[in-house]
């Protein structure tokens, strides 16, 4: 059943392709009719004025006679200072009330394609911070959106365990640690963020020692000690030194339950992993490939690179001289490894915009190796998170560490409404990050997000718990639950109901737009604006106390939907909605 902005936009084509010209299509604006407004349809004849050039009052009647003579939904017409709007019957809105219902539980799509979504990426050597929960919240959110429309999604990530960055907190660790342990005193993740700071700190201090002899800084960065000592460590990894790897995987064992931990309290998961000391080694390969076909170059040190200054990018290192890899050097094999196992139409990368060159690069290189499938990626930058203070920086310490948030969003959530489930500081928090645009960046403040009144996860999840509440009151009314449907089309429907109608009709564009765009905040603020709807509706209207039992069993049914409506965006957002708050 099409949306009635669908129906309606049909007929005003046909009425003006009858009355004056064919083929006008751009200049006709449909919206829905204003709350304050009579009308559940409003054409803006404005544009309309200036091609068929007559009056604005003719033009209104002559098109309004003629949906309403061709069009058995509408009741009537009326002009109002050049909106054109149109009224509904009552059976309509009874009719809508059913249509909405089905949607609510079964979307339809004529895709039904496999795709992959990879988000996450977390690397082992610091904990999660609030950047990476962002991440989290949009892979998950986006890959439940594609879910809905029966498409096969794939959730993966890729954890980044090897490289430079992990041989600093294994080399800080030997040199500071005196054998701590996480049994001992951190969350394992947290333990080895300790001591990736310490290794940035003592190399910071080395840096200025030598600055200090008169070494240009540049030169100082390569000449510290404890940096000469992490590229010997890398090394002796990629050569697979038996002592280094069992180090290596102590640690990592560490980071992969304390990761672990953090995506269980944020309702986080994946249906499967890769690593990336697996498919470096593929990225290697396919680098040989590359340098055989002569798609890539190696410089007289050894290093390899490719050449893209000719389509408007820069030089890219895929292979360091000394044969270790970069972060593109896995993501190459990544890639490949994934058209291999799973039989996918699309892959979409979820990384914040730092990364945009990286993965133009990446695509790039896979399209010139002739990988058929090279077309089907797709990078979905974010903004990035910021404090008040700037930018966070793992390396030195300026995060906001995602335990820590989750636990301080439960605290204050608890404070405020004496609640000790944390649904609702997680629900806050989910919420606060997935109602922003994707692109745009993010200024982070904990209070803001957990206020029960405006656009906030609390005041959606309280008007689920009031329609609860209205189920639980309207339980001792018997008459109600066996003659709902019997009963309903019988009552009078508001100018409250109806606009209530007309906003949950709105569910599925909602979320084909959002489908379409990739940007979960378009359902986030949906769910507000439904949630204020509904809010209106409850207070302008009597529902419980009433003695016409069919508006009674409409409006509580009504509710009922709404309630529905409301949970299923949610859910499309990882927030849950308990009953009472």
């Amino acid at each position: 059943m099409k949306t009635t902005l669908a129906i309606f936009r049909l007929i005003v084509m046909r009425a003006i392709a009858s009355i004056y010209i064919e083929g006008i299509t751009s200049n006709i604006e449909l919206k829905t009719t204003k709350k304050e407004f009579r009308g559940h349809i409003t054409l803006v004849l404005f544009p309309l004025v200036k091609i068929i050039k007559k009056p604005l009052k003719q033009i209104g009647k002559e098109i309004g006679e003629y949906v309403k003579k061709h069009l058995i939904i509408v009741h009537s017409f009326h002009l109002l200072n050049g909106f054109l709007n149109f009224e509904c019957s009552e059976e309509y809105y009874f009719k809508l009330l059913k249509k909405i219902s089905k949607e609510i539980l079964f979307l339809k799509s004529s895709e039904e394609d496999s795709l992959m979504i990879e988000y996450s990426s977390p690397n082992t050597n610091k904990p999660l911070h609030l950047g990476h929960i962002r991440n989290h919240l949009l892979g998950n959110s986006i890959s439940e959106i594609f879910k809905a429309f029966g498409h096969n999604v794939i959730k993966i990530q890729i954890i980044n365990d090897r490289g430079i960055h992990i041989c600093k907190s294994m080399l800080a660790w030997k040199k500071f640690s005196s054998g701590e342990t996480p049994e001992i005193t951190f969350k394992g993740d947290h333990l080895i963020g300790k001591y990736y700071v310490a290794f940035e700190k003592a190399y910071k201090k080395e840096v200025e020692d030598l600055c200090a002899k008169g070494y240009e800084k540049e030169l100082a960065e390569k000449q510290a000690p404890i940096m000469q000592e992490v590229r010997k460590l890398l090394l002796l990894w990629e050569k697979r030194n038996v002592k280094t790897w069992y180090h290596w995987r102590n640690m990592n064992s560490w980071a992969y339950e304390g990761i672990e931990q953090t995506y269980c309290s944020l309702g986080i998961y994946f249906d499967d992993t890769q690593y990336e000391s697996k498919t470096y080694l593929l990225g290697k390969s396919i680098i040989e490939d590359g340098l055989k076909k002569g798609v890539f170059y190696k410089k007289e040190d050894g290093s390899v690179w490719v050449d893209f200054t000719n389509v408007g990018l820069d030089e890219k290192l895929l292979l360091r001289s000394d044969g270790t890899s970069v972060y593109i050097t896995q993501d190459l094999g990544t890639a490949v490894e994934r058209f291999e196992l799973y039989s996918i139409k699309s892959l979409i990368y979820i990384v914040g915009e730092e990364q945009e060159y990286h993965f133009k690069v990446l695509f790039l290189i896979l399209k010139y190796m002739r990988y058929a499938w090279a077309d089907r990626l797709f990078h979905l930058s974010y903004g990035l998170v910021q404090l008040l203070s700037g930018k966070m920086k793992s390396r030195e310490g300026i995060i906001i560490d995602a335990d820590n948030l989750i636990d301080e969003m439960h605290k204050l959530a608890q404070f405020l409404t004496y609640q000790k489930e944390n649904t609702l500081g997680i629900g806050a928090l989910k919420y606060f990050l997935l109602k922003i645009d994707t692109k745009k960046r993010i200024l982070y403040h904990t209070k803001s997000s957990i206020d029960f009144n405006g656009n906030t996860g609390p005041y959606i999840q309280y008007t689920n718990a009031r329609i609860s509440s209205l189920y639980r009151k309207a339980f001792t009314k018997m008459y109600w639950r066996n003659s709902m449907i019997r009963y309903y089309r019988y009552s009078i429907i508001g100018r409250y109901e109806k606009y209530l109608l007309k906003y949950m009709e709105q569910y599925t564009e909602a979320l084909l737009l959002a489908k379409k765009c990739l940007i979960p905040s378009i359902i986030a603020n949906y769910a507000y604006n439904l949630s204020k709807t509904f809010n209106d509706f409850y207070q302008n209207v009597c529902i419980i106390n009433i003695k016409n039992k069919y508006d009674f069993v409409f409006r509580l049914f009504l509710s009922k939907k709404c309630g529905n409506c409301l949970k299923k965006t949610m859910n499309l957002l990882g927030i849950e909605m308990p009953e009472y708050v």
